[in-house]
């Protein structure tokens, strides 16, 4: 018999080796093999009765490792598709499935240990509020097959106890769940809270900070079924379920699913193909969805999404904002409510031209457009961090006929303090910030001695304002005109997740101010 093995190599080819005890069990199995002048492990991809090459070129493995179970047949599926999906070598790309200590040229030698068993008791579980058991419902409904879930909710909404009661369904019936989190530091607590719930169950996660004895332990107890729920990072869409009853990816928009160095993979597409292949569902969870499922939302029939209107700038009108947006927060104010003006770009303005020879202020080190701060009466590179005074004459023709083009927090804080000079407002970017004072400047807004916000992405990061009910992006089509089509998605997004995280509660509403 003859065996295919794929080995950690940037080649886009398999190796045939001579093993006459190889059966087609043993595809998705660890091989010790001879490369050159040392030995490689690899994994098994075809069991064959004939090879090509003469027989005096092909060399015997040294040894098939049956000490653990191959991998399951889901799982080479996916690894395949990864492969030619994502224009990688299948060798690389399996290999990075397994962990660490397995990829060594030796047997391994699991360490003593106890292991959960699969017996599953849950916990009193909360009731669920209407919304909620119509998502658990819906979704438990689509169990036998596979359907993708977008489940939007603000932080605190209560996604958790949907995600709770899917498992609790799943378990129910035998099978096994797969939870992604986007970064490491989230695992103990979501942990902490499932096994509160499931104190029988056997639940374990999954990252690359784990010890690598303990990683390949993990991988191994999965690969025997003897996990209920596996948590874990982007890594963990490999794990080696073959029960696999349900999927869930919470924080579906964040970037950090996306692998950006060696294999380059998105765990959350993944999840999707894994999910389709083993006709389960697949639940998106997220307070801001990613754009592309924002967008799958609204091509097929699906949850209603937070209400947007969209303004657009008349022609020959060069006002700072829109009317529409201003009386929407003289209305907030006359309310006692909060307002939030949302534009990614600190200063005062990004462009500081003459108007009689068309100069523009630019780094003398890197080139690119100083930006104006009026404040500090200075011209400053946001690449950089070059820093001049303000120019007050053009460095070319010497007329002190110079302008400022677009805005920044700095130009709209002094444009909204000229309309509503009684309202308190206060601007929130990287220029004003100081972590010292972070914490107060937070319990103010949330207790309501802020009228009007202006800020940049910072103030993306979850937090919770109870009388915040209008949110207001301007110029949102500026980067769509950029040269970089890689920074008009995240710059979409950041404006996708404001809103969505501000106003999901009536009667909240955004308007997005567009000057094209």
């Amino acid at each position: 018999m003859f065996i295919e093995v794929a080995l950690d190599l940037p080649l886009n080819t398999l190796f045939d080796y001579q093993c006459d005890e190889a059966t087609l069990a043993d595809v998705g199995r660890r091989v010790l093999v001879p490369f050159g002048r040392g030995q490689k492990t690899g994994i098994v991809i075809h069991v064959k009765q004939d090879c090509q090459l003469p027989p005096e070129k092909i060399k015997k493995a040294l040894c098939l490792w049956r000490d653990i179970d191959p991998l399951p047949t889901e799982v080479m599926y996916l690894l395949r598709f990864t492969s030619q999906y994502y224009h990688h070598p299948l060798g690389p790309v399996v290999m990075h499935a397994l962990p660490p200590a397995l990829k060594k040229t030796t047997t391994w030698q699991s360490p003593k240990r106890r292991v959960a068993g699969i017996k599953v008791k849950t916990n009193q579980a909360p009731l669920l509020n209407p919304q909620q058991r119509h998502a658990v419902e819906s979704i438990d409904g689509s169990h036998d097959q596979f359907y993708a879930w977008l489940v939007q909710g603000i932080t605190g909404s209560g996604k958790t106890e949907v995600y709770l009661e899917l498992v609790q369904k799943t378990l129910e019936r035998g099978q096994q769940v797969l939870i992604l989190v986007p970064e490491i530091n989230l695992t103990p607590l979501i942990e902490q809270r499932f096994q509160a719930r499931f104190p029988e169950a056997a639940i374990v996660s999954l990252h690359s900070a784990l010890g690598e004895k303990e990683r390949a332990q993990r991988w191994i107890d999965i690969l025997k079924q003897q996990v209920n729920v596996v948590l874990g990072t982007r890594l963990a869409i490999f794990a080696p379920l073959s029960n696999l009853g349900l999927i869930i990816v919470d924080e579906e928009h964040d970037s950090s699913y996306k692998q950006a160095e060696g294999m380059r993979y998105h765990a959350r597409d993944l999840a999707l193909v894994r999910g389709q292949y083993k006709k389960i569902p697949v639940v998106l969870g997220s307070a801001s969805p990613s754009l592309e499922s924002w967008w799958n939302v609204r091509a097929h029939p699906g949850a209603s999404l937070p209400m947007i209107h969209l303004v657009k700038a008349e022609q020959g009108e060069h006002l700072v904002m829109s009317s529409a947006i201003v009386n929407a927060m003289g209305e907030r104010l006359a309310k006692q409510q909060q307002s939030m003006v949302f534009i990614n770009r600190r200063g005062f303005a990004p462009v500081l031209i003459c108007n009689q020879c068309q100069w523009l202020a630019t780094c003398e080190h890197c080139q690119t457009r100083l930006v104006v701060h009026r404040r500090q009466q200075q011209l400053r590179c946001h690449h950089c961090d070059y820093q001049r005074p303000l120019d007050h004459r053009c460095a070319r023709c010497h007329s002190p006929d110079l302008s400022t083009l677009g805005e920044g927090t700095q130009k709209i804080e002094e444009y909204l303090q000229n309309l509503f000079p009684t309202a308190r407002i206060l601007r929130i970017d990287s220029d004003t910030l100081k972590s010292k004072q972070w914490a107060t400047q937070i319990q103010e807004i949330s207790e309501g001695h802020v009228d009007i916000l202006v800020g940049t992405q910072i103030l993306i990061k979850g937090h919770d304002f109870p009388k915040l009910t209008l949110v207001a992006a301007i110029n949102v089509d500026n980067s769509l005109y950029s040269v970089d089509n890689y920074y008009k998605p995240p710059v979409a997004r950041d404006v996708v997740r404001t809103v969505a995280r501000y106003t999901s509660k009536p009667p909240s509403h955004s308007i997005l101010f567009f000057r094209r």
